[in-house]
């Protein structure tokens, strides 16, 4: 087998990794029911999977030091090996942090479900949409017999399942969006909603007259969205404390692959090798770049909620739709908001957000350039 060949296919085993990694646990979880015996047998087949794909890749590593780089130079085999360690030694961390707090992710479900069943009363829906989640039960089974197909063999359920929490509690739960409306509600009950979302028009609808009530219903909401805003933070540290090693093993990962995908893509591009390993390469790499600002975008509008949040307690507290003693709570909340940021903070190294974004991107691109001129 020659070197692009085994890179392509190396790659392309990552990349099967990442798309069934799209296919999160979650929607064959019943909400209620977090626990279940056929969640718990979804764990071992998914953990069977990702210790194939962990043996696979630590092959391919021990491929690259015996056979295919033999006849290379030192220091393209270093690189090489380092690029695809990293991706080996990711996964054995992931996995082994995986296999220590399984129990999280049943806890993390079991908070959201929490977070729904106090906002029921106020909005009269369930957040939880169960069409959509049925149909991302569909699509989760389609893209598993795909797998299975292409590569003959089921893989691994790996470290993108920190981005499928992020899209489970902050896309299909609008939480702070409703945390928003219940404060806004206070001082404006008949502004226009044409640019809310349908999730957030209805809860609108419901809370538009908050205004109007006693000053004791108004600290009893008051009371509900700070009980919300607690159950949402200790949800967040569960996810940070649960994915935090996993999407900074990510991040390298997608540093090594996007750099090395471009450096391969432009060798074969001069070199008049086969379109399909360039193809593929920028495939990766434009995939990569998708998957990593996605999760950015995902954690950076959680944390611009919040702040929107903020800016509406005080505007409450400036005005005069609510009572001193009303204002003394939301003083009280605004406090516990800025002692407790929603921000995601993986292993507390970094923030996930759009200036960690550009950063990385930033960091990228002048690394390929440097990497191009000396060669």
């Amino acid at each position: 087998m020659n070197k692009e060949k085994f890179n392509s296919s190396v790659k392309y085993l990552y990349l099967l990794s990442q798309i069934l990694g799209l296919t999160p646990i979650s929607p064959f979880i019943e909400p209620d029911k977090p626990e279940s015996f056929n969640v718990k047998c979804l764990y071992i087949i998914w953990s069977m999977f990702w210790i194939l794909l962990t043996s696979a890749l630590g092959c391919c590593v021990s491929y690259v030091l015996m056979d295919v780089y033999k006849e290379e130079p030192a220091k393209l085999r270093i690189s090489v090996t380092l690029s695809y360690g990293i991706m080996f030694l990711g996964n054995v961390i992931s996995l082994i942090n995986y296999i220590v707090k399984r129990n999280n992710f049943p806890k993390i479900i079991n908070s959201l479900w929490k977070v729904d069943n106090r906002l029921l009363p106020r909005s009269g829906v369930h957040l939880y949409d169960k069409e959509k989640w049925c149909s991302i039960k569909y699509i989760a089974i389609v893209l598993l017999l795909y797998a299975a197909i292409v590569n003959s063999v089921f893989w691994a359920f790996e470290e993108t399942n920190f981005r499928n929490i992020i899209y489970d509690t902050f896309e299909n739960l609008p939480v702070l969006s409703v945390i928003n409306n219940l404060l806004d509600s206070y001082e404006e009950h008949h502004k226009p909603v044409s640019t809310k979302s349908k999730t957030q028009r209805r809860i609108r609808n419901i809370v538009e007259d908050i205004s109007a009530e006693s000053t004791i219903r108004q600290s009893d909401e008051i009371q509900l969205i700070k009980d919300v805003y607690i159950d949402l933070y200790n949800t967040k540290e569960l996810i940070n404390s649960t994915y935090g090693i996993t999407i900074v093993l990510q991040i390298i990962t997608c540093y090594s692959l996007s750099v090395t995908s471009v450096i391969e893509g432009i060798d074969a591009a001069t070199e008049k090798r086969d379109a399909l390993i360039i193809i593929f390469d920028m495939f990766l790499l434009a995939y990569i770049f998708v998957m990593l600002a996605w999760i950015l975008l995902k954690c950076h509008r959680v944390f611009d909620e919040s702040t929107k949040i903020i800016s509406n307690v005080l505007k409450l507290m400036v005005g005069n739709a609510v009572s001193q003693d009303v204002k003394s709570d939301l003083n009280i909340f605004l406090s516990m908001m800025r002692d407790m940021p929603l921000q995601f903070t993986p292993c507390g190294l970094f923030t996930l957000n759009l200036p960690f974004l550009c950063s990385t991107v930033g960091v990228i691109c002048t690394y390929v350039v440097v990497m191009i001129q000396v060669n």
